[in-house]
């Protein structure tokens, strides 16, 4: 069995994403947010690796992913609101 390259580079890229944002913007949720979902799709990349029949996680990152990030969803005002909170109440400013 192959390693799943593409999914690690996916996961690699979007944790990437989430730390240029932190780096550029100062955006402590583009920070969180790629971390959680580089991390989960590189976890989804090693089950796939390990297991190829073995897609739930990976299938359930992306579909779960954008139903967050999707406006329309239900939970984001409550997202909005979170990332508000977060970001009015730093410690460190």
């Amino acid at each position: 069995m192959g390693l799943d390259w593409i999914g690690f580079g996916y996961a690699a890229l979007v944790a990437s994403g989430g730390i240029i944002g932190y780096a550029k913007a100062g955006s402590v949720p583009s920070l969180a947010a790629g971390l959680l979902f580089g991390g989960i799709a590189g976890l989804g990349a090693y089950q796939l690796s390990q297991d190829p029949k073995n897609i739930w996680l990976s299938l359930s990152k992306y579909y779960f992913g954008n139903y967050l990030m999707d406006e329309k969803s239900p939970c984001q005002k409550y997202i909005k609101a979170l990332i508000d909170l977060v970001q009015n109440s730093n410690p460190l400013c």
